[in-house]
C-alpha cells in the first residue's frame, strides 16, 4: 500500500519534468524572456504533448541498452542523437505554439538576428 502513495509522489513528477522541459530551449531562443514566463510557454507548448515525449523517450531505451553493452562508450555516441531529437521536437513544438498564438515570434527573438 505505500509503494502505491510513493508511486503518487513519483509519477507526478514525471509529468511536471515534461512540462518543464522546454524551459531551456525556450530561454536559448530568447534569454531576456524571463524564467517565469518561459516556464509558462513550456506547460503551454507541452500540453497534450506529454504522453507522445514520454514516448520518444522510452524508444532511446534500445539505444541506450545498446551503448551500455560497449562498456558504456556507446552512450556518447548515443547522446548527441538523443539531444538532437529533443531539439528537433522542441522546433516542432515551437512551430505549434507559433501556429495557435501561444507566443510570437518577437517574443521569442525569431524575427532578430542573433547577438552572439
Amino acid at each position: 500500500m505505500n509503494f502505491l502513495w510513493f508511486l503518487l509522489l513519483i509519477i507526478p513528477g514525471i509529468v511536471k519534468s515534461y512540462a518543464y522541459s522546454q524551459v531551456p530551449y525556450i530561454l536559448a531562443d530568447n534569454p531576456h524572456i524571463g524564467y517565469n514566463r518561459a516556464v509558462e510557454l513550456s506547460k503551454q507548448m507541452t500540453r497534450g504533448h506529454k504522453f507522445s515525449m514520454f514516448v520518444l523517450d522510452l524508444s532511446f531505451i534500445g539505444w541506450i541498452l545498446l551503448g551500455l553493452l560497449a562498456l558504456g562508450i556507446g552512450v556518447l555516441f548515443v547522446q548527441p542523437y538523443i539531444n538532437a531529437t529533443k531539439a528537433e521536437l522542441y522546433l516542432e513544438l515551437r512551430h505549434n505554439a507559433l501556429s495557435y498564438n501561444l507566443t510570437t515570434a518577437h517574443e521569442l527573438r525569431l524575427t532578430q538576428t542573433p547577438f552572439y
